[in-house]
């Protein structure tokens, strides 16, 4: 069965690797070497039992198998370059430090990390130990300090190392026969009559056309969803661009008018506060009614000062038209001033 393949990526927002597991079996495939003082390489180690093991951590361009919570079955992998990356962004944050037994047990300080490197070269020392891994390939040696990991290490109860990872995923070498991945893309928005489906919008993730009846296709061409504009080819998205927002237009209004329309919702305001006091109030309350006089007076003052500052307003705005320069006519000036007499 054709399964599809999700590469690895690392976007600002992963940690990366955050802990390495003891595990039984590795989805790398490939068991660390335990060694002890029997092993054939002697001057790797002293003459008593360290209690070290080192093995393969990622490698290069292996297909891994996953099925997620939906029983849906896909690969991932990862390339040279993001396991470069891993293995830095694991030191600098200081994760290389962190080890877990199974994925569930934390192992505190009884695992000591010694070193981990990447195969350059067909001469990598682990290769002296047996261990046949291309090019590329991220190794990892560490002390095991715990009596019962050791004994559960020489039993073959735990035989690999697990990296416990957050990260994301492209998908590439898509099977366009087999599109039951689809379910793995959790998103979905409507453009037009076209329903389609993905991960995420950024760059190289793969957006796909679902159909009503038969199976989905990758998207091709181009649609704006919130404020960008997204160009698709064969399925992956190539181009993502931000959209100008469109000005937003204030309908004038002028500023007598936005006083007349408070003046009538005061008016409004005033009514329904009497109306209300009248219905509690079915005798006459001198405490009442004087609330409601002092009530309207204060809206009347309101209203006097809005009408107050609209006249300031239009005094304002003529001294301002006033004060706009014009083209000075000599004989308009002396026939007004009688400067001509």
């Amino acid at each position: 069965m054709n399964l599809p393949v999700y590469d690895i990526t690392l976007d600002d927002w992963d940690m990366g690797i955050f802990a390495t597991s003891l595990v039984e079996n590795p989805a790398i495939e490939s068991n660390f070497i335990f060694m002890s003082k029997e092993d054939v390489v002697s001057w790797f180690f002293a003459d008593t039992e360290k209690r070290e093991v080192l093995g393969a951590v990622l490698v290069p361009d292996k297909l891994i198998y996953r099925k997620d919570s939906n029983g849906n079955e896909y690969n991932v992998r990862f390339t040279k370059e993001i396991i470069s990356e891993l293995n830095q962004k694991m030191h600098a944050e200081g994760f290389n430090k962190y080890f877990t037994v199974a994925h569930e047990l934390d192992a505190g300080s009884t695992i000591k990390f010694l070193e981990s490197w990447i195969k350059e070269t067909e001469e990598d020392k682990s290769v002296a130990f047996g261990i046949n891994e291309p090019i590329g390939t991220l190794f990892m040696k560490v002390k095991i300090e715990s009596d019962l990991i050791w004994e559960n290490v020489k039993e073959g109860k735990l035989k690999g190392f697990s990296i416990e990872l957050d990260a994301s995923m492209i998908k590439t070498n898509l099977q366009k026969k087999s599109m039951d991945f689809t379910k793995l893309l959790k998103n979905e928005v409507v453009i037009g009559e076209d329903k389609l489906r993905f991960n995420s919008l950024a760059e190289g993730d793969v957006v796909m056309l679902m159909a009503e009846e038969g199976d989905p296709s990758f998207y091709e061409g181009t649609f704006s969803h919130e404020g960008f504009e997204y160009v698709v080819e064969d399925g992956n998205i190539s181009t993502v661009t931000e959209l100008e927002a469109e000005p937003v237009v204030i309908p004038e209004v002028s500023v007598q008018e936005s006083i007349n329309l408070i003046n009538q919702k005061v008016d409004s305001f005033i009514e329904t506060i009497t109306g209300l006091f009248a219905s509690i109030t079915p005798k006459e309350n001198d405490t009442v009614a004087t609330a409601i006089s002092d009530l309207a007076d204060k809206f009347e003052e309101i209203k006097l000062e809005l009408k107050q500052q609209t006249a300031k307003a239009d005094a304002d705005k003529t001294a301002e038209i006033d004060s706009v320069p014009y083209d000075f006519d000599v004989n308009a000036f002396k026939a007004a001033s009688k400067w001509a007499k």
